[in-house]
C-alpha cells in the first residue's frame, strides 16, 4: 500500500471520528450545558470525561483524534489499514447511533452515510495517473 493511499485513509479515519464527536456534542441535552452529569453517552469512558464538562470533553476528543492519528501513522504499512479500520468502524457505528436512535432519521441515514463512506474510502485507493505513470 502507498504512503498516498495510507495519508487518505488516515485523514478519512480523523473525519470519522470528528463526525462522531460532533454528533456526541450535539446530543446531548440542554441540561448538559449547566449541569454535566445529565450526559447523554452509553460508553463509560467517553461518558466520565463528558461528566466532567464540555471544555475537558471536547479536550478528550481532540487529543484522542490525534492520538489515533499518531498511533495508524507509526504502525508498519502492512498494518497500518487495520489499524485505521479499527478506528474507523466504532466511529461510524457512533455517529450513525444519534442519527438513527437519538434523532429519529431512521436506518436511511445509517445507509446514506454508509454509502458516502464507501465512496470516500474506495476513493482513497484511486491514484492520480500522470504523464510519467505507466498506462
Amino acid at each position: 500500500m502507498n504512503d498516498n493511499v495510507l495519508r487518505r485513509l488516515r485523514w478519512t479515519m480523523v473525519g470519522v471520528i470528528v463526525l462522531d464527536a460532533a454528533n456526541t456534542l450535539l446530543g446531548q441535552p440542554r441540561t448538559y450545558w449547566t449541569n454535566p452529569s445529565t450526559t447523554n453517552e452509553h460508553t463509560p469512558f467517553v461518558r466520565f470525561f463528558a461528566q466532567l464538562g464540555y471544555l475537558p470533553f471536547i479536550l478528550y476528543w481532540v487529543v484522542y483524534t490525534i492520538a489515533a492519528f499518531l498511533f495508524v501513522s507509526k504502525l508498519p504499512k502492512r498494518f497500518a489499514p487495520i489499524g485505521i479500520f479499527t478506528f474507523i468502524l466504532p466511529h461510524y457505528f457512533g455517529a450513525t447511533t444519534w442519527w438513527v436512535y437519538q434523532w429519529g432519521y431512521g436506518q436511511k441515514a445509517a445507509t446514506i452515510y454508509g454509502f458516502s463512506l464507501a465512496v470516500i474510502l474506495g476513493l482513497a485507493f484511486l491514484s492520480r495517473a500522470t504523464s510519467s505513470d505507466p498506462q
